[in-house]
């Protein structure tokens, strides 16, 4: 998780369960995640691949939160290697970064093959991040 999304929960201007949040496909090689990012003005527009819808499902579970897993219709571009969770604005200076997925998302990394891409987020006990 994004240092500054820990912030912005603590002072009720983030809220899982409400908030727009979606996941966008990350180029391999094309981003580094750092603890100072703090919005998609962070991201090159190279890294991005493809973004989901709003994200269906969401939950929090004591201290662990989840969501439906998604289909996206149609990926193409470079190799995929992560996923990056946000809350989409529609503006990149007020989307907010989440966390960065590079092991909770079962099938990443893969190559797209302009095709639908199924993203299962993690049904371990960690889900997708715990607090």
């Amino acid at each position: 998780m994004y240092p500054s999304i820990k912030a912005k929960m603590l002072t009720g201007q983030f809220n899982w369960l409400t908030d727009p949040v979606c996941a966008l496909l990350v180029a391999e090689g094309q981003y580094t995640p750092s603890i100072n990012h703090t919005t998609l003005l962070d991201v090159p527009h190279s890294a991005r691949v493809a973004l989901s819808a709003v994200l269906t499902g969401r939950s929090v579970d004591v201290n662990v939160v989840d969501a439906d897993d998604y289909l996206y219709t149609y990926v193409s571009g470079p190799r995929v290697n992560a996923a990056l969770l946000i809350t989409n604005t529609g503006v990149d200076a007020t989307s907010l970064l989440i966390c960065y997925l590079d092991t909770a998302v079962t099938g990443i990394p893969f190559n797209p093959a302009a095709s639908p891409v199924q993203v299962t987020w993690n049904n371990g006990t960690g889900k997708i991040f715990a607090l």
